[in-house]
């Protein structure tokens, strides 16, 4: 299982690359890049079934531990 860090870590290079392909390539508005973000990585969380990786779990399960 995933611990909240390695989810952390995964979507921050997840902007990193996104951010700076559509600076280099796409020059998309930052408010459209965001979303288009946003989009893909909650495809990619509900998406990716990998065998004993369970990312959307995980990471509800962490955003429930959050007090807002």
């Amino acid at each position: 299982m995933l611990s909240a860090f390695d989810l952390i870590a995964i979507l921050l290079v997840l902007t990193v690359v996104l951010g700076w392909t559509n600076h280099r390539f796409i020059r998309l508005p930052h408010t459209i890049k965001l979303l288009v973000m946003g989009l893909g990585a909650s495809l990619m969380l509900i998406g990716v079934e990998l065998p004993n990786v369970l990312l959307y779990e995980d990471l509800a399960g962490t955003i429930r531990k959050i007090d807002f």
